[in-house]
C-alpha cells in the first residue's frame, strides 16, 4: 500500500492540493494519507474501493476520503477532480461549526464516509469552487486558505453531515439502484403535493411493487414515510421562514386535511405546528 504525506505532495505552505484526473494510475493504489481529500467525479464511471467497502461511481458522486482511509481507484476511465487539505484546516472548520465536536467525532468513528450524489446544478457549483481555488497565486496563501474553510464548511454543513445525520442516509449507499436516486433527485424538484408513488411509476418506467420492494430493501421504509417526511421537512420551512397559515400549508403540502397534517406534524416533530413556529421563531 502507497502511503502519502502531506510533506511529500503539498507545496511549502500551501493548506491544499488540486488535481484533474482524466484516467487513473493502477500502480498509486490503493493508498492511504495523513491528510482528507474530497473527491468528485465529472463524467464516465470509476470503480473504487474504500475501507473494505467496493462500489461504482456515477457523475456528481461526492466523496469525503479521512486520513488513514484505504481506498482503490480500480478502473481507468471516469474523470474526476481531487482536492486534498490539511487537517487542520477541518478541524477548524468543525469547532467553528460544532464546538462541542460530537459530529467531528461522529465522522471519524464510521466505517467510512457516506457518499454525496449532488444534482447537476451542486456539482458544477462544487466544481467551480474547487476549480477557482487552483487559481488563486501561491503569494496568496492565506486569501487560499480563507476560501478553502469557508468551502469546507458549506460542503460538510450542507452534505456530508446531513448525510450522516437525517433520514436520508441510507440514499448514499452505494447499493441504492441508480434509477431510484435519479428518480428521487428529480423528485426533490416537484411540488411537494405531488402523488409521489405516481410521479416514480411514471418517471422510471417501475411497478408501484417493484419500487415499494425497492425501497423497502434499499431504504428501509416505505415509500409513503420517505415522502411524509419529505413534505413535512418542507412544512417546518414553511413555518419559520414564512406568514402562511397552517391550514395553507398544510394543504401547500399535499395533505388532504389540517387534522391529518397535524398528527403526521406532531408525530415527526413532537409538538403541533404553532407550537413548533412559536418556539423556533422565538429563539430565531
Amino acid at each position: 500500500m502507497n502511503l502519502i504525506l502531506i510533506s511529500d505532495v503539498f507545496p511549502p505552505g500551501d493548506e491544499t492540493l488540486y488535481s484533474h484526473f482524466y484516467h487513473v494510475d493502477n500502480s498509486l493504489y490503493p493508498q492511504s494519507h495523513d491528510f482528507y481529500e474530497f473527491t468528485l467525479l465529472l463524467e464516465g464511471s470509476m470503480d473504487y474501493v474504500l475501507n473494505d467497502v467496493y462500489f461504482t461511481l456515477h457523475p456528481g458522486d461526492f466523496l469525503l476520503i479521512r486520513p488513514g482511509d484505504v481506498h482503490t481507484k480500480i478502473t481507468k476511465e471516469g474523470q474526476h477532480i481531487n482536492l486534498a487539505f490539511t487537517p487542520r484546516c477541518i478541524d477548524e472548520c468543525f469547532h467553528y461549526l460544532y464546538p462541542d465536536s460530537s459530529y467531528k467525532e461522529l465522522l471519524a468513528g464510521l466505517d467510512y464516509v457516506p457518499i454525496c450524489h449532488l444534482s447537476q446544478n451542486d456539482k458544477l457549483s462544487i466544481q467551480d469552487k474547487i476549480q477557482h481555488l487552483h487559481f488563486v497565486s501561491v503569494e496568496k496563501s492565506e486569501y487560499k486558505t480563507i476560501l478553502l474553510k469557508v468551502m469546507l464548511a458549506e460542503v460538510i454543513s450542507r452534505y456530508f453531515i446531513p448525510a450522516i445525520t437525517s433520514g436520508n442516509y441510507s440514499l448514499n449507499n452505494p447499493q441504492v439502484p441508480k434509477w431510484l436516486l435519479n428518480a428521487l433527485e428529480n423528485f426533490s424538484t416537484q411540488s411537494p403535493a405531488t402523488n409521489g408513488m405516481e410521479y416514480l411509476a411514471a418517471c422510471t418506467g417501475k411497478t408501484p411493487e417493484h419500487i415499494y420492494r425497492t425501497f423497502q430493501k434499499h431504504l428501509h421504509q416505505t415509500p409513503s414515510t420517505y415522502f411524509n417526511h419529505k413534505r413535512l421537512d418542507y412544512a417546518a420551512s414553511l413555518l419559520l421562514y414564512t406568514d402562511m397559515q397552517v391550514i395553507d400549508i398544510a394543504f401547500e403540502c399535499g395533505f388532504q386535511s389540517v387534522s391529518r397534517f397535524y398528527s403526521a406534524f406532531k408525530t415527526e416533530y413532537q409538538m403541533a405546528p404553532l407550537t413548533f413556529r412559536n418556539t423556533r421563531t422565538s429563539r430565531h
